[in-house]
């Protein structure tokens, strides 16, 4: 577009049009976000290191890092039973896996190109990262997959009949209803 003369007035057709808020928050959305955590080799080996981490010790029996979510509200998170339906798929059980948590193959999948990000030379990291990021724009496929998986933990929340309560009785809740019998006494 060429500038208008000095001296002389500024149409309104003249300035570039703003996308709407919708559309410039779409593209904020779509941006490749996990073929740029796979550039990223150092923190790719850090949630690698975590996951051995969790993983190997939930296969021995311990929990170190239990859900804070679900020990303060007694409900499911989004991601809980996520640990054991991984340590189910690693096992072969694909039904139990599936029970624990639906999403799990996909984060299997992700955890996968993860681990390739960490470990693998950059030669052949770096061609592999090019694909991905090409598939992510082409389908949004990870964005989706995350939305897909939070709706799931919402509707999980929302319909207690889904999941049973985490712990009994959940703190919250007490606290709550505790309040709530005082301010009717």
């Amino acid at each position: 577009m060429s500038e208008a003369p000095p001296g002389s007035a500024v149409t309104e057709s003249s300035i570039p049009e703003r996308p709407s808020w919708g559309r410039r928050l779409w593209r904020g959305l779509t941006v490749p976000w996990f073929s740029s955590l796979l550039e990223q080799t150092a923190m790719c080996r850090a949630m690698l290191a975590m996951v051995a981490l969790l993983g190997g010790a939930h296969l021995m029996g311990w929990s170190i890092w239990p859900c804070f979510f679900a020990n303060m509200t007694g409900l499911p998170c989004p991601g809980c039973g996520m640990t054991r339906a991984t340590a189910a798929l690693l096992k072969g059980q694909w039904g139990l896996a599936m029970k624990h948590h639906p999403f799990s193959p996909g984060f299997m999948v992700m955890a996968a190109f993860l681990a390739w990000a960490a470990l693998a030379p950059k030669a052949w990291r770096d061609p592999v990262n090019r694909w991905v990021k090409a598939f992510e724009r082409r389908t949004c496929l990870p964005l989706l997959f995350l939305v897909c998986t939070f709706i799931y933990g919402l509707i999980r929340m929302a319909v207690p009949s889904t999941h049973p309560l985490i712990v009994s009785p959940p703190p919250v809740r007490t606290w709550l209803q505790e309040r709530i019998v005082k301010g009717t006494e």
